[in-house]
């Protein structure tokens, strides 16, 4: 499940968002929430916010919202407050894991690049349930991050990066 929410994701970096768009649906919504299994749900939950992602990018954003709301419904963060400092903490470490992947071998660059980038995406489709408290400018600087980890993913599925 994992390895199928990455490639989605290196696609999406690739530019080929009707594959990814494809492969997700293939699979994201046969996949319930349980609490035995968090491993599976947490993949499948980040599909199913990448597919709601790339719904907003060709423009149905009712459909990204729907998407979003299953994820709603089950997120563990449960509150703004949680999720806005979840942000903040878990991005203080992108730098230095970003800096990080630069020197181990392609494969694991392109892992940890596609981690970040999923976990940006779940901040951005997240951020209406935590938009008050967050600064103004908050969802100018999550995409500015996406568009940037998206860059830095392609090139290292390219070979060219670092």
């Amino acid at each position: 499940m994992a390895k199928a929410v990455s490639l989605a994701g290196y696609l999406v970096a690739l530019g080929e968002l009707p594959e990814s768009k494809s492969l997700l649906c293939s699979f994201v919504h046969e996949i319930e929430p349980t609490n035995d299994r968090r491993d599976i749900w947490g993949a499948t939950g980040q599909g199913i916010l990448l597919l709601a992602y790339i719904n907003r990018l060709d423009g149905n954003t009712q459909k990204a919202k729907e998407l979003t709301e299953i994820i709603v419904a089950d997120d563990i963060t449960e509150h703004q407050k949680n999720i806005y400092e979840s942000y903040l903490f878990e991005t203080a470490d992108h730098s230095s894991m970003t800096e990080y992947a630069k020197s181990e071998t392609p494969k694991y660059k392109c892992e940890i690049l596609v981690g970040q980038l999923l976990t940006l995406i779940y901040y951005v489709m997240m951020l209406p349930h935590y938009k008050e408290i967050a600064p103004r400018d908050f969802e100018d600087l999550l995409e500015s991050h996406i568009q940037e980890k998206t860059q830095c993913l392609r090139n290292a599925l390219a070979g060219c990066w670092p």
